[in-house]
């Protein structure tokens, strides 16, 4: 997917085999896939053997 995912509620998660290329805003991020941007979330959790590849990770009160 090219482009932003912006949720004001709830969580994205990136599935295996998943490339997301462009902003993430969540309440929390899960990364299992390949994520190519800026994530601002609460949690970004980036699980074994996965990539993100980003400018800039805000956690955000």
């Amino acid at each position: 997917m090219t482009g932003e995912i912006y949720l004001t509620e709830g969580d994205v998660r990136v599935r295996r085999g998943g490339v997301v290329d462009g902003m993430i805003k969540a309440e929390n991020i899960t990364i299992e896939g390949l994520v190519t941007g800026c994530c601002e979330a609460k949690s970004v959790q980036i699980m074994e053997n996965w990539r993100l590849l980003c400018c800039r990770i805000i956690h955000s009160s």
